[in-house]
């Protein structure tokens, strides 16, 4: 008819008597064709397929094609055929972009989704990226119907919670979002974050379309760095962040309670606001010498508080390194030992006094015992009987033994003992 000889190119005349091998790409396209159409046309189905069509300039069409058998003796059949070139096209490219969504969407970091509820109250998720194995260990064929399977993977401490937000979500149609945990067996728990919009559906179902994200790793940090902050925070002893030219970035509570500056008073401030002058300079160079090759330095600071007192503090600094091992910051951690030094000079000049007492005390004993053994030497000179003079010696040299212990004692480095070898030497001499 006129319509195939538009499509084709051919006029009438050219197509009457010739084979249809024409318009088909390759003989083996025909040949494969007709193993197909005819046996089926001969039990008198209409055969119906999508196939190839070469018209006269060469030019492929892509055509509806539907046949039947119109005599069973002749073998006449009649022909129905329906350019749907565009709509093939057209439904490439939508294959093509689903296939290019459907690879972006799997390799995207975390599960894109659909989840659809009901009227009735039942849901179900009609699309979920293969990322849901890793989220819920399940198969996206396994909720495409049901959601759940998908509930039953909702820790059960977080369900409850999960489904009210679904509901008030639904309720107000409000964008959705939500942390829970996962588990899986006795121990395994992620934490997932999920966000999603929602629209209404004319049959009065509510489809929210969003995407499901494992936070496991994030909350941990997070959680680790609060645990930091807490402890810089409650810290007992000052902590002071600063950057690399010496400005401060940060202080911690303690800080400011022994120095009497707020944060704000210090920061972007450099320590040396602290200072009172009675730091040797060299002290402040040896710092930033160790600092600089990116090593830890340790001393003692005579700095001065915001009301103008004096106070010594202990410190130990120490660069801060990115991953590459370059330092972007320094840390120092400080106490204030002001009143620990104090007590150390007074122990110190305790001490002191309680050695010289005890070098008395000994000094003394030893001269009262010489005095004794004086005493004894002139009573044994006056007496006429030999057994009275030898036990007033003996006296004399045991008191002199123990004279010498005493002396021995103050001339000493110890009280607590002597050197027993020296002490037998001098005593048997």
């Amino acid at each position: 008819n006129p319509a195939f000889e538009a499509m084709s190119g051919y006029t009438r005349g050219e197509l009457i008597g010739t084979s249809t091998r024409l318009h088909f790409p390759s003989e083996q396209a025909f040949v494969s064709f007709g193993e197909v159409a005819y046996p089926a046309m001969a039990t008198d189905l209409v055969f119906r397929a999508q196939t190839e069509f070469v018209c006269k300039d060469g030019k492929h069409l892509w055509i509806d094609l539907s046949g039947a058998k119109l005599d069973t003796v002749s073998g006449e059949t009649l022909w129905v055929f329906l350019d749907i070139t565009e709509q093939v096209r057209a439904q490439a490219a939508r294959d093509a972009a689903a296939s290019r969504l459907e690879k972006l969407a799997n390799r995207a970091p975390g599960m894109l989704y659909q989840f659809l509820l009901r009227p009735d109250g039942s849901a179900c998720i009609p699309y979920a990226s293969e990322a849901i194995r890793d989220a819920f260990r399940l198969s996206p064929q396994q909720v495409s119907e049901d959601a759940t399977p998908l509930f039953a993977a909702v820790h059960p401490d977080d369900l409850k919670e999960l489904e009210a937000s679904i509901a008030l979500s639904a309720k107000n149609l409000t964008h959705w979002q939500h942390e829970f945990r996962a588990k899986f067996g006795d121990a395994e728990v992620h934490w997932l974050f999920g966000n999603s919009v929602p629209e209404r559906l004319p049959d009065g179902s509510v489809l929210w379309h969003g995407f499901v994200t494992d936070i496991t790793e994030q909350r941990t940090a997070n959680e680790k760095l609060r645990q930091l902050s807490r402890v810089v925070e409650q810290a007992p002893l000052a902590i002071v962040i600063a950057d690399l030219q010496g400005h401060i970035d940060y202080a911690n509570p303690a800080f400011c309670t022994s120095t009497g500056y707020s944060l704000q008073d210090v920061r972007g401030q450099n320590p040396r606001v602290l200072q009172s002058g009675l730091t040797a300079s060299d002290v402040y160079t040896d710092m930033w010498h160790t600092l600089v090759a990116g090593e830890v330095w340790r001393g003692k600071f005579h700095n001065r508080k915001k009301n103008g007192d004096l106070y010594i503090e202990q410190a130990v600094i120490a660069p801060v390194l990115d991953e590459q091992g370059h330092a972007t910051h320094y840390v120092a951690i400080k106490e204030d030992i002001t009143l620990r030094m104090r007590a150390e000079v007074e122990l110190q000049a305790s001490l002191r006094e309680k050695v010289a007492l005890l070098n008395e005390v000994h000094h003394r004993v030893k001269n009262n015992l010489q005095v004794i053994t004086s005493l004894l030497r002139l009573e044994a000179g006056r007496s006429d009987l030999p057994g009275t003079r030898a036990v007033l010696q003996e006296m004399q040299g045991r008191i002199q033994s123990m004279a010498l212990l005493h002396e021995a004692l103050y001339r000493g480095d110890s009280f607590a003992s002597v050197d027993l070898g020296a002490y037998l030497r001098q005593l048997a001499t």
